[in-house]
């Protein structure tokens, strides 16, 4: 018999291909955006007669809110594109997987934001690039996991924060808020 068993519950908009077989890893393949997940693990006692274990899924994405000065529109002229070096996640302990993240950013809200989620960061190799809507030429990119770190990112957090970045085009200017916080951070948008 076995003295204790590790319970994995996952909380999402849809359980992610594949899991949980082989093991407890959760892959995003290129091209992927990491969906709304949930994650509750630990090691139960299973030595009396009788366990208990209250599962609290914690969140293990964070949402980039994208706008400008014109409520988005001149971000919209371009196409955005998130990669990184993180594609998933390990359930078993919440640690990032290495892998490519790669993901044009699609989704607007009423609002005007774009907005795009992103797995828990291992280190901060982040970039967002700019692409030319019309021959997908890459234009520019931006240091963005540089700029997440600087700001306070804890990439071992229980929890991930949502953010919201503000770029002003004009003077060439990133302008980086963690949900809930009242600090500002302020980066070049390129060099």
């Amino acid at each position: 018999s076995r003295d204790t068993v590790r319970v994995v519950a996952l909380v999402g908009n849809r359980i992610p291909d594949g899991f949980p077989v082989p093991g407890t890893q959760i892959r995003y393949e290129a091209g992927n955006q990491i969906d709304s997940l949930y994650v509750y693990t630990s090691e139960v006692d299973c030595t009396g007669e009788e366990s208990v274990c209250v599962i609290s899924p914690l969140k293990q994405f964070s949402t980039l809110f994208f706008t400008d000065e014109e409520d988005g529109a001149r971000l919209r002229s371009y196409n955005l594109v998130i990669r990184g070096t993180t594609c998933g996640l390990d359930a078993a302990d919440l640690s990032p997987l290495e892998g490519a993240y790669l993901y044009t950013v699609q989704e607007y809200d009423k609002d005007g934001r774009i907005s795009v989620r992103i797995p828990r960061q291992a280190e901060s190799s982040l970039m967002l690039d700019f692409y030319d809507k019309d021959n997908y030429q890459r234009l520019f990119s931006t240091p963005l996991g540089l700029y997440l770190f600087d700001a306070g990112y804890d990439p071992e957090a229980r929890e991930l924060e949502d953010y919201t970045i503000k770029i002003n085009f004009d003077r060439a200017l990133l302008y980086l808020r963690i949900a809930d916080w009242e600090e500002e951070y302020i980066y070049q948008l390129y060099k």
